[in-house]
């Protein structure tokens, strides 16, 4: 279905409808409205019948200003256009009853109650079993076995246990045994925490963090499984020791795949500074934190480590907190940064300007790939100047990927995809920040 053309002016959405229907484009139901009351009784008649008749899903109605300029001059907050906001509609409900609660070790060693009941219809999909979030909110519902229970879909996709219909009259019991590596949990507080700093769940979570956050596409959740299973690695460092034969002894694992793997890993080197740091699994840090430290002179990795935490915390917008989970997570994190220097990898420690406040980009971030009419560097400057934040890979929270070839396919483009970062052209890019 279209709802959109680009690269042709319309004066009102009205408009742009009528053009798609004309070139024989399958178009989205739509209505103009020329009050809020119109606006509210459409959004009621959908939520109560419309929706039903429907043959494909939908979670609620757009409503957007019909005027196209007048929409685009009210701007952005956060990449969402202000002329435009969503009208979801409320959750629906089903009845059932709890069959089993299981408490399940996250990667970064969180213990969450796993509600288990009876199969249910939910919006087309047969829904099993939701998260209860933490042991407070198990606590304040009072689930246990046989509860019958009222679920939802928040937002229409997250299954949640909403409300208890009828009580048992008991609370499930509280482990005290971490399920994954048996030592003891502590209660943080409203969660749960595995207090075994090498619980196998949350080995596996840091390498998968750092994976994520330097952007290796070949190593995925079941080949670190395999890899801190065997041994081979406990720490991101070990990843740099790896040898294609030793992956090739792996299951399912060939000669060319292993050889994949290596080159994946190797092909991140150098990192940048707020990379490194940042994928070290430092609780409430990230490279947009170190990217704070950076832009007020602590751009080397030895600055950073003489930090005392009252330093961290006078930096803006780090805060007691942060700054006292960063000098920690410096201090435990020692020996595996020197490890992975000494493994061969390479550091880019980069001077980082402040972003401008009130700058055309501010709010926005770029990363950029491939050949360009004009050094990269020069481009990464250009967005700095306009308050743009630069990224070295694509990640979670990059605004932009800039690239010559807009349809190219390499592992940049994938992941932009995957990530839903829009892909702009260099001509574009510079369009936007001049």
């Amino acid at each position: 279905m279209f709802y959109q053309v680009l690269g042709k002016d319309f004066k009102t959405e009205s408009e742009q409808f009528n053009f798609l229907s004309k070139i024989g484009c399958i178009l989205p139901n739509y209505k103009l409205c020329k009050s809020f009351e119109q606006v509210r009784k459409l959004w009621q008649e959908y939520q109560d019948t419309k929706r039903d008749a429907l043959n494909w899903e939908i979670d609620g109605l757009v409503i957007s200003i019909g005027d196209i300029v007048l929409q685009k001059s009210l701007g952005e907050t956060n990449l969402r256009v202000k002329g435009k906001i969503a009208w979801k509609f409320a959750n629906q409900f089903a009845k059932t009853t709890i069959t089993d609660i299981e408490f399940v070790c996250g990667n970064s060693g969180r213990i969450t109650p796993l509600v288990w009941f009876e199969p249910i219809n939910l919006l087309g999909s047969i829904v099993k079993k939701a998260s209860a979030y933490n042991v407070k909110y198990l606590k304040e519902l009072g689930l246990d076995i046989g509860t019958e229970v009222l679920i939802c879909k928040a937002n229409e996709i997250i299954p949640r246990v909403e409300k208890v219909v009828k009580s048992t009259g008991t609370i499930i019991e509280i482990p005290n045994m971490c399920p994954v590596c048996g030592e003891l949990i502590l209660e943080v507080g409203e969660y749960l925490q595995c207090s075994n700093y090498d619980c196998i769940a949350q080995v596996n979570g840091r390498i998968a963090n750092w994976v994520k956050e330097l952007n290796i596409l070949e190593l995925g959740d079941a080949l670190i499984e395999k890899l801190v299973e065997s041994g081979l690695v406990e720490t991101p460092a070990d990843l740099y020791t790896l040898k294609e034969e030793d992956l090739a002894n792996l299951e399912r694992m060939g000669e060319k795949s292993a050889a994949n793997v290596i080159k994946a890993i190797w092909k991140c080197n150098p990192i940048t500074l707020d990379i490194l740091l940042g994928a070290l699994s430092i609780p409430m840090i990230g490279g947009s934190t170190i990217r704070l430290l950076m832009a007020e002179g602590y751009n080397t990795l030895a600055k950073i480590k003489a930090m005392t935490v009252i330093q961290m915390e006078d930096v803006k917008g780090i805060g007691p907190s942060r700054a006292q989970s960063l000098f920690d997570g410096l201090k435990h994190n020692e020996e595996i940064m020197s490890k992975l220097i000494e493994n061969g990898l390479k550091i880019e420690e980069n001077e980082v300007k402040a972003p401008k406040a009130n700058g055309k980009l501010s709010g926005k971030s770029f990363c950029f790939t491939g050949k360009a009419s004009r050094p990269r560097k020069e481009l990464a400057a250009l967005a700095e100047d306009a308050g743009g934040d630069v990224h070295s890979a694509v990640r979670k929270g990059t605004s932009y990927l800039v690239m010559i070839d807009t349809d190219s396919v390499s592992s940049k483009a994938q992941s932009a995809k995957k990530l839903g970062t829009e892909i702009l052209s260099e001509e574009d890019f510079v369009k936007m920040a001049e």
